[in-house]
């Protein structure tokens, strides 16, 4: 299995990227309790209680840059603004793994030494539950010569394709011209789905002219366009990635 380069896990505060990150660990504890018995023959015995979570991040510092610096972390102690944080791969790696939630900055400092970079760093202490997604997705996708309409769960794909809940290529090929086109997703992934975009028809804002507002059957979604459409040869691909 190939290594993931610590430079494709970084993390972001309320939707930016942090500038010049040079690392960053999530990290996670679970209180036990004891609960041994009369029974348990002395031996521990414990059930897990209170979790927790947060992250540590270390920078340096840019005063000016594309993306997150130390400025809303500053603020935040300021103000006691909860922060929204992911710590996720980067959307080039497909399947993904991204996780998220609400954080309050709980300490951190400012460094400088001559002759090298200053640098900062903070710590994050999570407040609920953290989300996750890891893995990829088997989703169908084809075309009919007819409207399916009404008859969705009878679809058979041409096509499959596993995918991270980042983007997809769906290669329809230039057959497919003059064919109403579909998509079956699982439902796990619809939450993501929704938001996605692609370069030659809107697929994620449903409904809308090209595609029907999705019908839900058992673990999948299905999405089917409204009407034929036509491809030529250059636009056989339908590349959604998310915004």
């Amino acid at each position: 299995m190939p290594r993931v380069p610590g430079r494709l896990l970084r993390a972001k505060i309320n939707g930016e990227y942090i500038a010049c990150e040079t690392s960053c660990d999530f990290n996670y504890e679970v209180e036990m309790r004891g609960a041994s018995a009369v029974t348990s023959g002395r031996w521990k015995e414990v059930i897990p209680g209170v979790r927790s979570w947060g992250l540590t991040l270390n920078a340096n510092l840019m005063l000016s840059a594309a993306g997150a610096n130390i400025q809303p972390i500053l603020n935040a102690i300021m103000t006691g603004e909860v922060l929204d944080i992911e710590f996720r791969t980067d959307i080039s790696l497909v399947p993904e793994l991204a996780i998220s939630g609400k954080v309050f900055v709980s300490g951190g400092s400012i460094g400088s030494a001559v002759g090298s970079n200053v640098s900062w760093n903070t710590s994050f202490t999570g407040s609920g539950p953290f989300a996750y997604t890891a893995g990829s997705f088997n989703v169908g996708f084809g075309y009919s010569a007819t409207d399916p309409f009404g008859d969705e769960e009878e679809l058979e794909p041409q096509f499959f394709k596993d995918i991270g809940s980042v983007s997809m290529d769906l290669d329809y090929t230039t057959a497919s011209a003059g064919n109403y086109l579909y998509a079956i997703v699982p439902t796990a992934l619809t939450t993501v789905f929704d938001e996605w975009f692609n370069n030659i028809y809107n697929f994620g804002t449903i409904p809308d002219f090209v595609w029907r507002e999705p019908v839900v059957i058992g673990a999948n979604r299905y999405y089917i366009s409204r009407d034929p459409l036509y491809f030529t040869s250059d636009e056989s691909e339908i590349t959604f990635t998310k915004s």
